[in-house]
């Protein structure tokens, strides 16, 4: 396109013609621009002939963006919008090559990978098993204390069960990325004493591996594993993959991990064409995947690598690019904490030149601002109503939020004050809507003498103008519901039911959803997976709700296959209890085509979800040294308080534990190594906090905070201050 415009740094990426290039960029860049760009020029010029391009990305969202833009360029260039490339994630990727032999594996042609749902019900199969026939090492890492209540007691045990299966699935992550199947287990665990938590997580390991090879399964950490040993295999596939895709893209590579990678290599290996583009200081999800920042770096670092800068970028004010910059200058120089002054790249934004055609934002005053509050609630409660004075039908705004407790603290007061949102986070209440509704019906139907259930239903997803109603619902409250969903005749209906409710539009309207229900547990007889997808299509659900309740219908089957001894009652307790993970699928199908920030709403939305996004303002809120830590004798999130000193951070022991049996011994302890890789990492997540940000910005903290225990005082993160008296002076220095 002879139109396009390319900054300094894109340029020279575009004139990549072949090798191994590494593209470090910072935020607002046009990575994906400028991949589209080279990706559209390579095919003009056949230069992918006799293969393909292949993008690779880590989001489902991004495949739809990178295909959109790829696709128009070809457009405008008179090309097909299809031709000569792909984009895919990784996931897909591997899946695509394990399809192509899934014998050699022993996997069946119909093989899926497991869900989120079913490796949770494994897992937790496996957890509970252990935990019985080990109670006393389960035990013996909890901090009890002689002062202890019997409830204190019991509350610790209850918190440790809970939190023994995000443990071993962290693990079992990370055996895997460290090619360790199970048949090194025995001599892992030989010289292990009992009280160990890697011999803990080895045990569970061992018998989760074994169920899914007895059951022909695999989960999503074994598609890359299984794809690398398919590749090593089989040269002949090996071979074909590595004819089929001429060259290969990786975006996002800050996030990728060392099975990741070795996979890109391999497919690399004959063609010698890769280019790998990521931000090193938008790596933030380190603790939460087996990612690693550093092996970006390294191969940006490693002999025969190219390497093309994109540091310009338009999307930021002078004033925020300036406020990004100096977080990373002073972190290289002034982190209080000298192991983690690399935590940042000395990288540095700079604006786009005066006649770039999409110039920076440039508002008339200083737009980055604080605020310190006394309490957390009194701190979301002035960014509320601040946010809402904000709002303009052409603007954008974002609160960001560190977790989802917040979320829902903010969510109240934005509903007490009457100010419309927009909720971004991992599971948003209208995306739970369609899981949350089918669970709930079924929990009635299991128990349909139960007037809570009924009442918490009808309020909640069938009829929310009741919650209002009060004489409606004192009623409800106290009838005797089979007269109401059976009742002899009229006469007797007319009875029960008071007549100034019968006649108000509350009364008749649940009239006909006790008809909708009477429908639903007349066909209960049926197969449970049929019922759901009749209740689906009776509240006519929309697409993407249907696909949602299919999801459900199947693993459903599933379960009563295993079970099939159960009634209504435990399924829907069983449903209830695994709510979160069909959550966590709902959130896929809503995001396939990713989001979009409309002007004039508050969005709220976590620090991580934020990523890839902007805003024209953003707020960064509880800036406290929980959520952010700075030094090492900061408190930190990460650590569980019912855990011994020791084992505070039980996956940071085990990693250390299997470094140490496999000679990768570390000068820290595991506690204090996982403490300086969290503070890397939420430093990181503040970087992209600010960036989000495109004309205002504004920092919020507070002091204290209310909980079952009593008001617990909490101290403002370090970055705050930092940030606080950097703000100040350029405050000073503008006059306002």
């Amino acid at each position: 396109m002879a139109d396009i415009r390319l900054r300094p740094g894109q340029k020279e990426v575009c004139d990549y013609r072949g090798g191994f290039l590494g593209v470090p960029s910072v935020p607002g860049a046009g990575k994906t621009f400028t991949l589209a760009v080279l990706t559209a020029n390579l095919i003009k010029e056949e230069r992918h002939l006799p293969g393909k391009i292949l993008i690779v990305t880590y989001m489902n969202s991004a495949v739809t963006n990178f295909k959109m833009r790829i696709g128009d360029l070809l457009e405008e260039k008179g090309l097909p919008r299809n031709k000569g490339f792909e984009v895919m994630t990784l996931h897909s990727l591997a899946m695509k090559i394990i399809k192509e032999k899934p014998e050699v594996l022993l996997l069946t042609d119909e093989f899926i990978p497991l869900d989120e749902i079913e490796q949770n019900r494994i897992l937790q199969r496996e957890t509970s098993q252990w935990i019985e026939e080990n109670d006393a090492v389960f035990k013996s890492f909890i901090a009890f204390n002689e002062k202890d209540k019997s409830f204190q007691v019991k509350s610790k045990i209850d918190q440790w069960t809970k939190k023994i299966n995000n443990v071993c699935k962290e693990m079992i992550s990370y055996f895997k990325c460290k090619g360790i199947d199970i048949h090194r287990v025995p001599d892992l665990l030989k010289g292990l004493p009992q009280h160990s938590l890697l011999r803990m997580t080895l045990d569970v390991y061992e018998k989760y591996e074994r169920y899914l090879r007895h059951m022909g399964m695999i989960d999503f950490d074994d598609l890359i594993v299984k794809s690398i040993d398919l590749l090593k295999i089989d040269d002949g596939l090996r071979e074909r993959f590595q004819e089929k895709y001429t060259y290969i893209f990786e975006d996002e590579a800050q996030d990728s991990s060392i099975l990741q990678e070795e996979l890109l290599r391999i497919l690399s290996e004959k063609s010698g064409n890769l280019a790998r583009v990521g931000d090193s200081n938008q790596s933030i999800m380190s603790t939460f995947t087996v990612s690693d920042p550093k092996l970006f770096k390294r191969y940006c670092e490693q002999k025969g690598t190219q390497v093309s800068k994109i540091l310009v970028s338009s999307r930021n004010s002078k004033d925020i690019i300036d406020t990004a910059n100096y977080l990373v200058e002073w972190s290289q120089e002034l982190h209080p904490t000298e192991l983690c002054r690399d935590s940042l790249e000395p990288q540095l934004i700079s604006p786009v030149g005066g006649d770039d055609p999409f110039p920076n934002p440039k508002p008339q005053v200083y737009t980055i601002g604080k605020i310190l509050a006394k309490t957390r609630r009194e701190e979301l409660l002035k960014i509320a109503k601040n946010a809402e004075k904000q709002r303009d039908k052409d603007k954008t705004i974002a609160v960001l939020i560190p977790n989802g407790y917040i979320m829902d603290e903010i969510k109240e007061i934005m509903d007490q004050q009457d100010i419309p949102y927009r909720e971004v986070s991992s599971f948003p209440k209208e995306r739970a809507r369609a899981t949350e509704a089918l669970g709930c019906i079924l929990d009635f139907i299991a128990h349909p003498d139960d007037q809570e259930k009924f009442i918490h239903l009808l309020t909640q997803y069938l009829q929310e103008e009741t919650k209002e109603d009060e004489e409606l619902l004192g009623f409800l409250g106290s009838c005797y519901l089979e007269n109401i969903f059976y009742p002899a005749d009229q006469d007797t209906l007319e009875r029960e039911v008071p007549r100034e409710i019968l006649s108000s539009p509350n009364g008749k309207q649940l009239l006909e959803n006790i008809e909708v229900l009477k429908r639903f547990m007349e066909a209960s007889t049926v197969e449970p997976e049929a019922l759901v997808l009749h209740i689906a299509e009776s509240l006519h659900f929309d697409e993407e709700q249907m696909a949602i309740a299919q999801k459900v219908a199947l693993d459903i089957q599933y379960m009563m296959q295993l079970n099939p001894n159960w009634r209504m009652a435990e399924l829907a307790a069983q449903l209830k209890y695994i709510r979160n993970t069909y959550n966590y699928f709902a959130n896929l199908v809503y995001e396939r085509n990713g989001f979009t920030a409309e002007p004039g709403t508050i969005n709220l939305i976590t620090y991580h979800k934020s990523k890839g996004l902007e805003f024209d303002t953003v707020y960064l809120t509880c800036m406290t040294s929980e959520e952010f830590p700075a030094k090492l004798e900061d408190k930190f999130r990460s650590d569980y308080w019912f855990l011994k000193h020791d084992y505070k951070n039980p996956t940071a022991v085990a990693k250390a534990e299997l470094d140490m049996r496999m000679g990768e011994a570390h000068a820290l302890s595991p506690i204090e190594k996982a403490r300086v890789d969290t503070i890397q990492e939420r430093l990181r997540l503040l970087y992209v906090g600010i960036t989000r940000a495109k004309e205002n910005l504004l920092f919020s903290c507070h002091e204290a905070y209310d909980s079952d225990f009593g008001r617990k005082n909490v101290t403002p993160s370090h970055y705050f201050h930092v940030l606080k008296n950097y703000i100040e002076e350029k405050r000073s220095n503008e006059g306002n």
